[in-house]
């Protein structure tokens, strides 16, 4: 209850230039138990690591994970923590790398093949 008040109660640009991933995460699991049953998925795709805001990434993945919500995580660039986001994943293969912006076109073909195929 205290972190779904705290969520609702969030302005998104308060962590200024810093990556708040716990954040995000939890936000969008808030906004997606609002809608109706049925398979619901979040994308990340982060450049970095978490450096800002108050909820830890692996807090906002168990819950995610506790409504029923799968998270598919791409790192791009070489300052991605890599470690972090399988372990927000919850697997290896919801985990992906793109070197580089250009890599990241087919990362999501990928990705939009296996949701479809679920």
């Amino acid at each position: 209850a205290f972190l779904v008040r705290s969520l609702a109660e969030a302005r998104v640009m308060d962590h200024g230039d810093g990556t708040a991933i716990g954040a995000g995460l939890a936000l969008a699991a808030l906004h997606l138990q609002r809608l109706r049953p049925g398979e619901k998925v979040i994308i990340l795709l982060t450049d970095g690591d978490n450096n800002a805001g108050d909820i830890a990434p692996e807090q906002a993945a168990l819950i995610a994970a506790s409504l029923g919500i799968r998270i598919y995580a791409i790192g791009l660039g070489s300052d991605a923590d890599l470690a972090l986001l399988q372990e927000i994943a919850g697997s290896a293969a919801r985990t992906y790398f793109a070197p580089s912006a250009a890599d990241l076109a087919e990362i999501y073909r990928q990705v939009a093949v296996v949701i479809a195929c679920r």
